[in-house]
């Protein structure tokens, strides 16, 4: 994983100090994880993707699928999902 790291913050042009800043931890944790001196924590992982929602989990922690994924902010709308759920895939609408 710490390959992955590294990749994505080249592709995103993005420095280990502000990849730190950004999620939260302390410069030096990113540095250690990126040599492999230490593995990532479960508290690291959700923190990287909670502040970079466009990166694949599947591609950060297992190495597969597409670097990052294309979600548009108004798909993550209940409703708007909803709506399209229930075109896919005839979901019962909900009474108001």
């Amino acid at each position: 994983m710490n390959i992955r790291i590294s990749q994505f913050l080249n592709a995103e042009n993005i420095t280990q100090a502000q990849f730190a800043d950004t999620i939260g931890v302390a410069r030096a944790s990113i540095s250690h994880i990126i040599a492999g001196r230490n593995k990532p924590s479960y508290d690291f992982i959700t923190s990287v993707l909670k502040h970079y929602p466009r990166l694949n989990p599947y591609w950060l922690m297992l190495g597969k699928g597409r670097k990052l994924t294309w979600t548009p902010p108004f798909f993550r709308k209940k409703t708007i999902l909803r709506q399209i759920c229930s075109f896919h895939w005839k979901l019962p609408q909900r009474r108001k």
